[in-house]
């Protein structure tokens, strides 16, 4: 009896079923291998790849023939999951970031962002909803600029924040923005709860203001130039 074989050398294997139809086939390329299951008919519904671009990647088939999952590592050791439609595209994915950001993604059938809930490298939560020219026009989340409490912005067609809703130091306040500074602002200020409104320049520094002071009266009219600060 002839010793087995220990080595088989080819460039691609098939294996068929009894009707003579390819069920599965592995094959090597210049950027690494791919192999692939089929269904009785010889379609493919699961391809499992290296090499290409990106990582290893993992894709399953509809009945059609049309990629409608697909679970893959990049180039950058970053792993995702995509789910895509009935006309190819992805439509949601799901996404770990090297900086430690967890993102889950929705798309619109031109494969643009529409809606995004995430924790980011600040292990912070944050919600993005875009229009359709995947710019931000609103965005729920916790950040810097109200010391970590919660926030609602809104910007531009340009990304840029022009208004935002938040906490500063557990109170309310409201800021509407030009592209750079704030330019008015309603809150509530110190622990007996007083409200404020702010009229700012260009430069973010408080002009003019009028609420309520310590002792309960009202109050209106510019402030000293001593007194401004930048909002």
């Amino acid at each position: 009896m002839e010793p087995a074989a220990k080595t088989l050398a080819c460039e691609r294997l098939n294996i068929v079923g009894p009707d003579g139809k390819t069920k599965a086939s592995i094959h090597g390329t210049n950027e690494g291998s791919v192999f692939t299951l089929a269904d009785s008919l010889g379609r493919p519904q699961l391809t499992a790849q290296t090499g290409g671009k990106g990582g290893p990647s993992i894709i399953l088939w509809d009945k059609t023939s049309r990629q409608r999952l697909t679970l893959f590592v990049t180039d950058e050791g970053e792993p995702s999951i995509e789910l895509f439609g009935p006309q190819g595209v992805a439509q949601t994915r799901l996404s770990l970031y090297r900086n430690g950001k967890q993102a889950i993604t929705m798309l619109d059938d031109a494969g643009r962002e529409r809606i995004s809930f995430a924790v980011n490298e600040d292990r912070n939560a944050e919600v993005k909803i875009s229009d359709r020219n995947s710019k931000k026009s609103l965005q729920l989340s916790v950040t810097e600029e109200v010391k970590s409490n919660p926030a609602l912005n809104i910007t531009d067609s340009q990304g840029r924040l022009r208004f935002q809703v938040g906490l500063q130091e557990n109170n309310p306040n409201l800021y509407l923005l030009d592209e750079a500074h704030v330019r008015s602002s309603y809150g509530i200020i110190g622990p007996d709860g007083r409200p404020l409104v702010t009229l700012n320049d260009k430069d973010g520094d408080i002009i003019y203001a009028f609420g309520i002071d310590g002792r309960g009266a009202p109050f209106s009219g510019e402030v000293p130039k001593k007194e401004r600060k930048i909002h």
